[in-house]
């Protein structure tokens, strides 16, 4: 299995989740991508979709803070923001 193979692997679980990004920012996972030379999270920081080096990486929230307080954030997230299409 090669490293991008790996990287989707490591996102599925969060795909579409909240997770503080490496600019310790909470920002939405939305996929990841080959650029040719570097592989990038694609996140979304409520402004745009930004692609972010897999050298940096993200940390997740769902399932590592309790549940509700999880929800209050995504309901907080889901009236702040507009999905952007990928």
């Amino acid at each position: 299995m090669n490293t991008f193979e790996k990287l989707k692997r490591e996102l599925a679980p969060y795909k579409n989740t909240l997770v503080i990004d490496d600019n310790y920012k909470v920002t939405r996972l939305v996929d990841i991508v080959d650029g040719g030379e570097d592989y990038y999270w694609v996140v979304d920081d409520m402004k745009r979709l930004i692609h972010q080096s897999c050298v940096g990486g993200w940390i997740p929230l769902k399932g590592f803070i309790r549940e509700e307080e999880y929800n209050r954030l995504v309901r907080r997230w889901n009236l702040n923001n507009v999905e952007k299409v990928h």
